[in-house]
C-alpha cells in the first residue's frame, strides 16, 4: 500500500525512485555510485550541448519546427542540429550554414549579402528559389562581444525578381552578422486566410504564428533553413554549399595567415601562419579559447565543421647591441684590430653576449704591456690576441711602454 501511495507522487523505496513527470508517475532504479568522470570526449559533448542549448534559446522566436508530443520545438531543434556542433578541448563551435530551424524538406540556395552605410544590408539568395517557395523570410542576428547571438531584424521578401531570386534590404549593421532564411510555399487558399497574407510586423511574428499552429501539410510547406555568416572584416558573405564548412583564420599580433576558405567536410586543410619581422609564432587556438592546440606554423588537420582559428604571434624582445672599437697608445709602431664574424675591423656593432677577439700587431723590439679599457688604469690582458665578451659600449686600448 505504501508503494501505491508513492506512485501517486514522488519518493524512494529501496532502490526504486518514483517521480512525477508531466502528471505521470515514473519509477526507475536508484544508483548513487555512478561515476561521473570527465574524459575529453565527455567534456566536448557537454560543451556541444551547452552551446546547442544557448543557441536554441537565442533562436527560439524563429524556430519553425512543430512540437511533437512532449518534445518542445527547442528540443527538436537540438536533436536535428546536434551534429553541426563540434568541440575541441571543451570549446564548442557551430556551423550556422548548416543549421535547420524549420521542418521543411526543400533546400534553399545559399545566401548572399553585402552592406554599406548608404544602402544598408542587401540580402538575397544565390540563385533562383521561385520553384521552391513563394515568399522568403530573412532573419538577421548579430554577435555581441561575448560571442552570443542577438536578434537585430527580419524582413519578408514577398516576390521573386525576374531571375527567381528573392531580394530584401535590412538596416545597416556593423560587426559579425548571422543570416538565416527560409522559404514559404502556400499549398491552399486556407493558408492566405489563416495568416492574413503574412501582413505581420516582421518575420519573427510569422515564425511565431507558424509555431503556434503546428504546421499542417495541407496548409503550408516550409523549405529548410539556410544560414550564412558575414564577418566584421568582410563586405560580402561566403557561399557555403551543403556538405561543406568554412575555415576562418585570424591573426592575433603581428603576422599573417593563409589557408582560409570553404572546403568539403572531411577534407584535410592546411592553415599557415607567418610572423612579421621581429615577431615569433606562438601557436594556434580556437577563437574564444586560450588553449594552444598546435604550435606548428603550418597546421594540417581534417575539417568537419565551421572552424575559427586564431594564430597567436608575439613580438620578440629587441636585441641589444654594443659599439666596440680599438685604439693603440703607439699608432706609429703598432696596429690594432677587432676580429668579429670572420671580419677584421677597428670598430663594430655586436649583439649583447657575443665575443670578439682583440688583435695587436707591433714592430719587433717594442714592448706590449697589455689591453685596457680606455680611461681606466688596469690591464685586463697581456695577450696580443685577447677574446672578450663586452658588457656595454667599449673602447679597448693597446698599451705600449
Amino acid at each position: 500500500m505504501k508503494l501505491l501511495g508513492y506512485l501517486k507522487g514522488s519518493g524512494k523505496i529501496g532502490n526504486i525512485v518514483v517521480a512525477s513527470v508531466s502528471g505521470a508517475s515514473i519509477a526507475r532504479d536508484y544508483n548513487p555510485n555512478i561515476s561521473n568522470t570527465s574524459t575529453s570526449a565527455q567534456v566536448d559533448v557537454r560543451a556541444r550541448l551547452k552551446l546547442a542549448s544557448q543557441l536554441a534559446a537565442a533562436l527560439a522566436p524563429v524556430i519553425a519546427i512543430p512540437r511533437k508530443g512532449m518534445r518542445s520545438s527547442r528540443n527538436l531543434f537540438i536533436r536535428k542540429n546536434f551534429s553541426a556542433f563540434v568541440a575541441n578541448r571543451g570549446v564548442a563551435q557551430v556551423s550556422y550554414e548548416n543549421l535547420q530551424i524549420t521542418s521543411g524538406n526543400a533546400a534553399l540556395p545559399a545566401i548572399q549579402a553585402t552592406r554599406s552605410q548608404q544602402a544598408g544590408v542587401a540580402v538575397s539568395l544565390a540563385e533562383s528559389a521561385a520553384n521552391a517557395c513563394t515568399r522568403v523570410v530573412y532573419i538577421l542576428y548579430k554577435k555581441n562581444a561575448e560571442g552570443q547571438l542577438q536578434y537585430v531584424n527580419s524582413v519578408i521578401s514577398n516576390a521573386a525578381g525576374a531571375d527567381g531570386v528573392f531580394p530584401a534590404t535590412l538596416p545597416y549593421t556593423q560587426g559579425e552578422l548571422i543570416f538565416f532564411a527560409y522559404g514559404m510555399n502556400e499549398l491552399s487558399s486556407k493558408a492566405t486566410a489563416t495568416y492574413s497574407d503574412y501582413n505581420c510586423a516582421n518575420g519573427i511574428d510569422v515564425a511565431r504564428l507558424i509555431m503556434s499552429r503546428r504546421i499542417k501539410s495541407n496548409d503550408m510547406q516550409l523549405t529548410r533553413t539556410r544560414g550564412t555568416t558575414m564577418y566584421a572584416a568582410d563586405n560580402t558573405t561566403v557561399v557555403v554549399p551543403a556538405g561543406s564548412s568554412r575555415l576562418y583564420l585570424t591573426a592575433s599580433g603581428n603576422g599573417s595567415v593563409n589557408g582560409a576558405g570553404v572546403y568539403t567536410n572531411g577534407t584535410e586543410v592546411t592553415a599557415v601562419a607567418t610572423p612579421a619581422e621581429n615577431n615569433t609564432f606562438v601557436g594556434w587556438k580556437l577563437n574564444g579559447s586560450d588553449v594552444i592546440i598546435s604550435t606548428n606554423a603550418t597546421y594540417t588537420f581534417t575539417l568537419n565543421g565551421l572552424t575559427d582559428l586564431v594564430a597567436v604571434f608575439e613580438e620578440m624582445p629587441a636585441v641589444q647591441t654594443y659599439s666596440i672599437s680599438v685604439e693603440t697608445t703607439d699608432p706609429i709602431n703598432s696596429e690594432v684590430f677587432i676580429h668579429y664574424n670572420e671580419q677584421e675591423t677597428t670598430s663594430v656593432n655586436i649583439n649583447a653576449g657575443d665575443n670578439v677577439v682583440l688583435i695587436v700587431e707591433f714592430r719587433e723590439g717594442w714592448h706590449f704591456t697589455g689591453w685596457r679599457i680606455k680611461g681606466t688604469p688596469s690591464i685586463i690582458s697581456a695577450q696580443p690576441e685577447y677574446e672578450v665578451t663586452p658588457n656595454g659600449n667599449t673602447i679597448y686600448e693597446a698599451v705600449f711602454s
